[in-house]
């Protein structure tokens, strides 16, 4: 008796909770599209480095992001992860964009609730066309709104995070910070709280920059 009331109630429960969260649901599943489909196309790192069609300038960053990975690790405590032992190549175009927005004359950023993560104050898309259409709602619902690339971003130890052909861009002070302050988010990520999020990854990022700089 027991199981045929807990059956159909259960069924009912999932069917409602998937009605309710059929947004997080389909966002959900697009952002996992496109971060596996970089995770499938990023090379070991040792394999580019090794490749001579590699340019040095790509093989000496590589290298350099080993030693800060180790030094994070060794010096500054950080949790070792599977985290950039692989590299994208994203053919000079940008792979992610992030929403931000905020009402209009108010200092006061919107904050989306994410299930698991808590309250984001930006959200990313891995297809820049439903980032512009969302962009654009809110704009009409009268928010100032951003659409902006970023160079990189942690999964929090749910994926091996590849290095970005992006970064390669940056120096080597920069890309110290970059490398620090995301593994920062992996080794410690309070839910919901993205000032202290982003403020604890801030600062330990420059600060291991500037030892590894000083060094």
């Amino acid at each position: 008796m027991i199981r045929k009331v807990f059956v159909p109630a259960l069924i009912l429960i999932l069917l409602v909770s998937g009605f309710y969260y059929r947004h997080w649901l389909v966002y959900g599943f697009n952002q996992l599209k496109g971060q596996l489909n970089i995770i499938y196309n990023a090379q070991p790192i040792g394999e580019v480095i090794e490749n001579p069609l590699t340019p040095d300038s790509v093989k000496t960053k590589l290298i350099l992001i080993r030693a800060i990975k180790k030094y994070a690790v060794d010096s500054l405590g950080l949790s070792e992860t599977n985290n950039y032992e692989t590299y994208y190549d994203q053919q000079g175009k940008p792979a992610l964009w992030v929403l931000t927005a905020a009402p209009e004359f108010k200092m006061v950023p919107y904050k989306w609730k994410f299930p698991f993560l808590g309250s984001l104050s930006y959200k990313g898309f891995f297809q820049k066309q439903k980032g512009v259409d969302e962009l654009m709602l809110f704009r009409k619902n009268g928010f100032d709104a951003d659409l902006s690339t970023v160079s990189a971003w942690s999964t929090l130890g749910w994926f091996g995070d590849p290095v970005m052909s992006s970064m390669m861009r940056r120096n080597i002070g920069s890309l110290a910070e970059l490398i620090i302050h995301e593994m920062t988010h992996t080794t410690l990520y309070i839910k919901g709280n993205v000032e202290f999020n982003e403020n604890l990854a801030t600062f330990i990022g420059e600060i291991g920059a500037e030892k590894i700089s000083d060094s």
